[in-house]
């Protein structure tokens, strides 16, 4: 019978010992990882195997976290006129260990000048403004989604009113008739 030992991590489950039939060089056991719902770094676990009057053997497994960090967002405004501008803060739950490229979208695209967005290395939080066009149209006031996305991050989603600043003209024409009599 050989025992079996871990590095401590609760999401990686061993049976706590082995037994190598006779006759035979080894034997199969299964390591099962298990989901614990909570944001975790991921992890190195070092296994080792020993008894019977033999060497220690010692292996690796790497463990990578199922849960994904999210992003989430904020803005200095709920309302945006066009032609103005409105900054979004976006936070990452995690600091990346490498530059994330973020893609700032909306469902309104054809209105809004959104720049490229970078998350620098072990930052949390980035500041973006986004500016809404001119247009020169009037239109009613329109609800915009606008949603945050990293690869291994949850997007976040926000509402923001563009409101339309221009104004419709009207114009009256006065008619003119002349009423004859007995006609």
């Amino acid at each position: 019978m050989f025992t079996l030992t871990a590095t401590a991590d609760s999401r990686l489950v061993l049976p706590g010992s082995v037994t190598i039939a006779k006759g035979q060089a080894g034997v199969y056991f299964y390591a099962q990882t298990t989901a614990n719902g909570v944001l975790d770094e991921n992890d190195i676990v070092d296994i080792a195997g020993s008894g019977n009057g033999y060497a220690e053997v010692n292996a690796s497994i790497n463990i990578e976290d199922d849960t994904f960090p999210s992003l989430s967002m904020t803005s200095s405004a709920q309302d945006v006129e066009e032609g103005k501008t409105i900054v979004f803060t976006i936070t990452a739950e995690r600091a990346p260990k490498e530059d994330l490229e973020i893609k700032l979208s909306n469902d309104l695209s054809t209105r809004f000048n959104v720049p490229s967005i970078v998350l620098a290395a072990g930052q949390t939080n980035i500041d973006v403004t986004v500016e809404a066009k001119e247009d020169d149209v009037p239109d009613v006031e329109q609800v915009v989604t606008f949603t945050a996305s990293a690869a291994g991050y949850n997007s976040a989603s926000m509402f923001v009113t563009l409101v339309d600043n221009d104004v419709p003209t009207l114009q009256l024409t006065r008619f003119c008739c002349s009423y004859g009599a007995g006609s």
